[in-house]
């Protein structure tokens, strides 16, 4: 999808929809910069000896950064233009995905950069069935609390932003 796609898709979102998304853009890449820097000492501690693994991994990772950076961008512009506020910075936005991205990284011993490269429709297709049978999304239980934020933003509390 282009970015040109990207903002009309925005565009037609709903208020909700569109918090939601700049919630998820941000976590993700929270998530991807945590991965980078796990690579990048990876590779700097063995010498480089795994740079020819580990630099196509961090180009991909970079490349997703870039790419969710600026869909954020996108989905700010498109707030703004609805006078409609961010979602509201957690600390939960950057240590969840941070922590999680982290402790699956040690665990599998970077073995799980694989599953980087795996489109994101092919992992959610792995992730609905857990996420369902728990009850709630793919977000597991921080979509509970972000549901609420962005329902209480998108009935008309959110506040517009001052210029």
């Amino acid at each position: 999808m282009g970015h040109d796609e990207f903002e009309v898709e925005c565009a037609a979102m709903s208020n909700e929809t569109l918090v939601t998304e700049e919630v998820s853009h941000r976590r993700s890449i929270a998530s991807y910069v945590t991965s980078l820097s796990l690579t990048t000492v990876v590779t700097v501690g063995t010498c480089g000896v795994t740079a020819p693994l580990m630099v196509p991994i961090g180009g991909f990772k970079a490349y997703k950064i870039h790419s969710h950076h600026k869909k954020l961008k996108s989905v700010r512009a498109e707030l703004a233009k609805r006078q409609l506020s961010t979602a509201e910075k957690k600390k939960r936005d950057v240590l969840i995905p941070a922590t999680v991205t982290m402790t699956v990284y040690i665990a599998t011993l970077g073995l799980a950069d694989v599953f980087d490269i795996v489109p994101d429709s092919i992992q959610n297709a792995f992730q609905a069935p857990i996420a369902e049978s728990m009850g709630t999304d793919s977000y597991g239980v921080s979509a509970i609390a972000d549901k609420y934020q962005v329902s209480i933003q998108s009935t008309g509390t959110a506040t517009p932003k001052n210029k």
